[in-house]
């Protein structure tokens, strides 16, 4: 009798710690989420699961937490009428997901992100029509089929940044960084792999500096189709069919690039240093103090184009020039020093 009562006086406590236990688990898996629309200021803090669509209206600003390491689900779009802020320099936040589907940057919505990490998303970085101010510092994008979109009306700002690509695609992807709005970029460290790199499209323009734009057999590492203008200065473009590539708008209108000028560039590794199949009767275009080398050709030049002057440029292998009036060519009897990036990523 007393043996038995000894093991009741026991279930209690059994009881108890198996309570306990259980809800030391509760705990431990128990996640914050968040999912829908955002109309007033909040945190995201380490820790929190991003759901499905997300839209955070004018007069909201998100602020993500420094070092914060926020997941999220495969369908998870972020749209920005209001702004999200980052201020997290030093020990980078984080937005890590298996596949999601980016941040997309809506009419007067804002982005003020110094140290923010993305990463395997649809499209990085998209900014529409009328977007606010957007800069994008500290940061990297990887493993992004499109790392930025920047929008028709729109400008996007990226300084010291990381882009990278996916080494392999979907059947029916395809991996460019296309702008129709404004681009000013400055250390941009851009690894296409075997894919397009930045594409300017008709009405687009784009001011790239102190960069390094790569590929593994690439595409083309910077084209304009039919852009306003294109000024690439004091960076290397390397790993690719071509460097940078002049053409006409991809539609009926068949515009050609508007105006070009390189700067203290150098573009090698390459199968084409530099292709121009058209360029604008008014220009400017004007390449100078610049090395370009390719294993096909250093310059690929055929096509309708106004008059483009070489000044200055170091050239390694062939040229191809379908043109009855050549270009202006003046070539540096050595490489250029300083054609490239000022100063350390």
């Amino acid at each position: 009798m007393m043996h038995m009562l000894r093991r009741l006086a026991l279930l209690p406590l059994v009881a108890l710690a198996i309570s306990s236990c259980s809800s030391s688990e509760d705990d431990k898996v128990k996640v914050d989420t968040k999912v829908g629309d955002i109309r007033t200021n909040e945190v995201w803090k380490d820790g929190l699961k991003l759901t499905g669509v997300i839209r955070i209206f004018e007069g909201a600003t998100v602020e993500i937490e420094p070092g914060a390491k926020i997941t999220c689900s495969e369908s998870v779009l972020i749209q920005v009428g209001g702004a999200i802020r980052v201020e997290s320099s030093n020990e980078h936040a984080s937005i890590a997901c298996p596949r999601w589907r980016g941040i997309q940057v809506a009419q007067n919505g804002r982005l003020d992100i110094d140290g923010l990490d993305i990463e395997n998303a649809e499209v990085g970085y998209e900014t529409t029509k009328g977007a606010g101010t957007v800069n994008i510092t500290n940061a990297s994008i990887l493993a992004t089929v499109r790392p930025f979109l920047v929008g028709a009306g729109s400008t996007m700002n990226l300084t010291r940044v990381k882009a990278t690509t996916p080494t392999q695609l979907g059947e029916f992807e395809v991996s460019v960084s296309e702008v129709f709005g404004k681009l000013i970029a400055k250390f941009l460290d851009y690894e296409a792999n075997t894919n397009e790199g930045i594409m300017v499209q008709k009405g687009g323009e784009a001011e790239i500096e102190d960069s390094v734009l790569k590929a593994k057999n690439g595409l083309d590492l910077v084209s304009m189709y039919g852009g306003t203008s294109l000024k690439l200065s004091y960076s290397t473009l390397r790993g690719a069919h071509c460097g940078p590539h002049l053409g006409v708008s991809k539609d009926e209108e068949k515009r050609p690039p508007g105006r070009l000028e390189i700067d203290h560039v150098t573009s090698e590794d390459n199968i084409y240093g530099i292709t121009i199949y058209a360029a604008s009767v008014e220009g400017p275009h004007i390449i100078k103090d610049s090395n370009f080398a390719g294993t096909a050709a250093w310059l690929d030049l055929q096509g309708d184009h106004g008059p483009i002057t070489f000044e200055n440029v170091f050239t390694t292998g062939e040229e191809t020039i379908l043109r009855t009036d050549p270009p202006t060519i003046t070539r540096a009897p050595a490489r250029i020093e300083g054609a490239g990036p000022r100063g350390s990523f």
